[in-house]
């Protein structure tokens, strides 16, 4: 898979996972791998895979729902609202460097 084709799924994916009130409570935190299409899901967890030091974007959603779902507040001893404002920082930067269109969060 290719980077672009992976970041024009994943970017979505993981807005929708930080938008998801219902599933992104206590104990239950659904990360971007949820809202993988099915159909390409192998190829994006072989991607993210391969890629995992190359990305910060992955260590960041990683502990971010990690937090969520054990209810911490802080990451890193940065308060998680604030985390959360940092990953869609990233989000943007991506998608202004693949020419990705607007979507959930924006």
């Amino acid at each position: 898979m290719e980077e672009f084709e992976f970041f024009k799924l994943y970017i979505p994916a993981l807005e929708k996972a930080l938008s998801n009130k219902e599933t992104n409570n206590e104990l239950s935190a659904k990360g971007p791998d949820w809202w993988y299409p099915d159909a390409k899901y192998n190829d994006m967890d072989s991607f993210e895979t391969k890629n995992i030091n190359k990305y910060s974007i992955f260590e960041k959603a990683a502990l971010y729902f990690d937090a969520k779902a054990h209810n911490f507040k802080k990451i890193n001893g940065v308060d998680i609202s604030l985390y959360k404002e940092i990953i869609i920082g990233l989000i943007n930067e991506y998608k202004e460097r693949f020419g990705l269109k607007n979507s959930v969060l924006d």
